[in-house]
């Protein structure tokens, strides 16, 4: 991710959840529609704040394993500071990732595609 949306994304690290409170009731959604299995190792790339990451935590409870990354130090460093079972979060490009093969179950992510703008193809455009 490039420094300048890093920078952007750690200047509302402290305020992000509150100023977007829909990412908590998304995330419930998009878990409970993935329907990660109990035991899954899930990855959670362009984490932010975690919304995903604790909505898997609720759904899956002790049973899983969360690696939540995000190019934001301090968004990683709220996560971080987080009591919950299970997650591990750290520093890193969604679209660098730093990880061995085959160490995650799934990919569940609520914002890869915003958080590296190369994740994922363009969107089409409308009435296209």
């Amino acid at each position: 991710m490039a420094d300048s949306a890093a920078d952007l994304l750690d200047s509302v690290a402290d305020v992000y959840d509150e100023s977007v409170p829909f990412f908590a009731a998304f995330a419930r959604r998009l878990t409970a529609w993935a329907g990660p299995p109990p035991g899954a190792r899930l990855l959670d790339p362009g984490a932010g704040r975690g919304a995903v990451s604790l909505a898997a935590a609720e759904a899956l409870g002790p049973s899983y394993a969360v690696l939540a990354v995000d190019a934001s130090p301090r968004m990683v460093d709220a996560l971080a500071a987080l009591p919950v079972p299970g997650l591990r979060a750290r520093v890193m490009d969604a679209a660098a990732l730093d990880l061995p093969d085959r160490s995650r179950d799934a990919v569940l992510s609520a914002r890869i595609r915003r958080g590296t703008g190369r994740a994922a193809p363009p969107p089409r455009p409308r009435g296209g």
